[in-house]
């Protein structure tokens, strides 16, 4: 994209004038281009495991898309006053962006105090350009931590597995999710006896069985220890059971 943009520059330096006609083709790509990031952000947020911040992200976004075309709009109707109040709203909204995102908005601030000798398509598309980097900058963010999923399937673990006729059946109902590129390490720590740690081999689809041979009486006690790597990062989640032989 930004080849492209310095291609498009170099034309209309070229012709000696910042013509209009070019920039109005310079706008229309960028425009084409902010469509584009959105959607990959949306697209990014609805495919990811990790939902929530990316949902800032793209409220933000879309916040910010929002504004940009209510100043385009109080420009094309001459609406100076109007579109530089905005612009300023505009550039104090992007600094508060998620996650602590900087984004420098100074070149949006100085261009809006000469708005009425500016340029107007010229200053446009150096605001969607502006637009398209801050979302860029989110998408990148977003998918230093998010987590993306390819595998979903429902489970459902009863409390128990034999019944009485008339007894209540209870049971855990919920969406088993996992990345099929990225499996997971999968160990189990015996906490009470000789036995000790040992890994458990782990399928494709992020899943791994162990099989105890021969229950002592009395309880036993498990940790179960599943390590998860996501764009270089390390996760370790743990859960301690405990079974009951009698």
């Amino acid at each position: 994209m930004k080849q492209l943009l310095i291609l498009l520059t170099f034309v209309l330096f070229s012709c000696g004038t910042r013509n209009n006609q070019l920039l109005q083709i310079q706008n229309e790509y960028l425009n084409t281009k902010l469509a584009e990031s959105l959607n990959s952000l949306q697209r990014t947020v609805e495919g990811t495991g990790s939902p929530t911040m990316g949902i800032k992200f793209l409220n933000h976004a879309q916040e910010l898309k929002s504004r940009l075309d209510s100043i385009t709009d109080n420009l094309s109707n001459d609406r100076i006053e109007e579109a530089r109040t905005l612009v300023n709203e505009y550039a104090n909204f992007a600094t508060s962006s998620p996650d602590s995102i900087e984004l420098n908005t100074s070149f949006i601030l100085n261009s809006a105090k000469n708005l009425q000798s500016t340029n107007r398509i010229e200053f446009t598309n150096n605001l969607i350009l502006f637009t398209i980097e801050a979302i860029e900058q989110y998408l990148m963010r977003y998918n230093s931590y998010a987590y993306m999923y390819d595998w979903v399937r429902p489970v459902v673990i009863p409390n128990k597995t034999n019944y009485k006729a008339g007894e209540p059946y209870e049971a855990e109902i919920f969406l088993e999710a996992s990345n099929s590129g990225i499996l997971p390490n999968i160990s189990i720590d015996f906490l009470d006896d000789e036995r000790g740690y040992f890994d458990i081999p782990v399928n494709n689809d992020s899943r791994g069985t162990f099989k105890i041979s021969s229950l002592k009486k009395g309880t036993t006690k498990l940790k179960v220890r599943i390590v998860q790597w996501n764009n270089d990062k390390e996760s370790t989640f743990e859960k301690e059971v405990e079974i009951t032989a009698k």
